[in-house]
């Protein structure tokens, strides 16, 4: 049987033996290891970590869920709202489509935009217009944003 670690009240390791699954999930209540998601009441630490028991006096009492995201603002600790989560969401799909237009639009755009420079006769201007444009509507589909 494995032996866990623990830093205050967090497992954050195991010695000989291999590590659970839900590690990440597990604090010592003082007296068995238990699934930290099963609680609502938790301390965090200046860093954020949520724990089931109170070890230092500095540690920030919060009633929320495991798995909720936590923000620190000049109030102490809180729960992400909803709004900041989508805000996150569209920061994701803005930087996911500026890396898709950089790496897979641009490089249509510019051979466009170079052929029609060079003013090739034998070269269909208007199909690379629309072969840019579809590539731009694919990064759209492929990253939409959420209905708000």
């Amino acid at each position: 049987m494995a032996e866990l670690v623990y830093c205050y009240d967090v497992v954050t390791g195991v010695i000989n033996g291999k590590a659970p699954d839900n590690i990440d999930y597990l604090r010592f209540n003082g007296e068995q290891v238990v699934d930290a998601r099963n609680y609502s009441e938790f301390y965090i630490d200046k860093n954020g970590t949520k724990h089931i028991v109170q070890h230092e006096a500095d540690w920030q009492p919060l009633i929320c869920d495991f798995n909720d995201d936590l923000v620190k603002d000049s109030n102490g600790w809180r729960t992400k709202t909803e709004q900041e989560k989508l805000q996150e969401k569209i920061e994701a799909i803005k930087e996911n489509r500026r890396q898709a237009y950089l790496f897979e639009a641009d490089p249509l755009r510019a051979e466009c935009v170079f052929d029609q420079y060079m003013k090739r006769d034998d070269v269909d201007i208007e199909a690379k217009k629309q072969q840019w444009a579809k590539k731009i509507q694919e990064i759209k589909a492929r990253y939409p944003f959420p209905n708000t």
